[in-house]
C-alpha cells in the first residue's frame, strides 16, 4: 500500500533450521548417501516453492543462500548439514528453485565481511562458478555490519567493483555500524565525539556507495533505530548505537551523514 520495496531474507541458512529436516521419517539423523541427499533436496525445493510463491508479488529480491562460505576450508565451503548431505548441490537447487518460483525476482547470494581478502576470494569463486555454469544468480548481497573503524570506504569500493566485474548486481543488505572496534570494549554512555565520528563514517561510506552508481542498486539497514538492535547482545551484552536514529527515534549525526552531510557538527 505504501510502495515500499521488500527483500526476502533468507531462503536457506545453516542456522535456525528445524532438526527434522535432516532426519528420516523415524526421527533418525540422516547419514550421507544418495537417498539422504535427494530427501533433503526435495524438502528444500518444497520450502522454497511455498515461501517464494506465496510472497513473490510483494518481494522483488531474495537472499537465496546465506553464509555458505568458510574461508578456513580448502574448498571455501562451510561444513553444515546442507553440505555434509548434499555437497554443494544445495546451492544450485536453491537458486534454480527460486527462479522457477519467481521468474521475475532478483536472486542474491548473501554473506558478511565481504571486504576481508580471503573471504572475498572464496565468495568471488562461488559467485563466478555459479555464473559460469548458468545457475540463476543476479547479485551479491553484502551484509556490511561495519564498525566505527573498519572497513575503509576504499575497501568497500574495491569489493563492489570486483563483484560487478563478474557481471552481477550488488546490494548492501544488513548495514549497521557498531560504535566499537573490538568485541570487549564497553561504554557506560557512548561519548558524544564517538556519535559524531560515526556520522562522518556514514558520510564517507555513502559517498563511496553513490560513486558506485550503476553497480549497486540498494542499501538496506539492519534495523531502524538504536532502541532495537541485535548489537546490544552480540558479540556481548553492551550499549551499542549503530543506526541512523537514536533510542528516542530522533535523527543522529549518522542520519545527517547519509542525508545531508553539511549538517554534521
Amino acid at each position: 500500500e505504501n510502495k515500499f520495496k521488500m527483500r526476502g531474507h533468507t531462503l536457506l541458512w545453516h542456522e535456525q533450521v528445524p532438526a527434522w529436516l535432516f532426519r528420516d521419517k523415524d526421527g533418525v539423523a540422516l547419514e550421507p548417501g544418495e537417498d539422504s541427499k535427494q530427501m533433503v533436496l526435495e524438502r528444500l525445493r518444497t520450502h522454497i516453492r511455498q515461501v517464494v510463491e506465496r510472497y513473490k508479488d510483494a518481494v522483488y529480491a531474495w537472499d537465496v543462500v546465506n553464509e555458505a562460505i568458510d574461508p578456513n576450508m580448502p574448498d571455501c565451503m562451510r561444513r553444515t548439514p546442507w553440505y555434509n548431505l548434499t555437497g554443494t548441490e544445495f546451492i544450485d537447487v536453491a537458486f534454480q528453485t527460486a527462479r522457477e518460483a519467481a521468474p521475475e525476482g532478483k536472486l542474491y547470494y548473501n554473506d558478511y565481511d565481504t571486504t576481508s581478502f580471503r573471504r572475498r576470494e572464496c565468495m568471488l569463486r562461488l559467485v563466478g562458478d555459479l555464473k559460469a555454469r548458468g545457475i540463476p544468480i543476479d547479485g551479491m548481497g553484502h551484509q556490511m555490519h561495519v564498525n566505527i573503524a573498519y572497513p575503509t570506504p576504499e575497501a568497500i569500493t574495491e569489493t563492489i567493483n570486483l563483484f560487478a566485474d563478474l557481471g552481477v548486481d550488488n546490494e548492501i543488505t544488513e548495514l549497521d555500524m557498531s560504535v566499537y572496534n573490538n568485541s570487549t570494549q564497553v561504554y557506560g554512555a557512548v561519548p558524544d565525539e564517538v556519535i559524531v565520528r560515526q556520522g562522518y563514517r556514514y558520510r564517507d561510506i555513502f559517498e563511496a556507495l553513490r560513486n558506485l552508481k550503476g553497480k549497486i542498486t540498494n542499501v538496506t539497514f539492519w534495523g531502524l533505530a538504536d532502541d532495537n538492535t541485535w548489537l546490544k547482545t552480540f558479540p556481548i551484552t553492551r550499549l551499542d548505537l549503530p543506526l541512523l536514529f537514536d533510542e528516542r527515534l530522533q535523527a543522529k549525526p549518522a542520519y545527517w551523514g547519509v542525508v545531508e552531510p553539511s549538517r554534521l557538527p
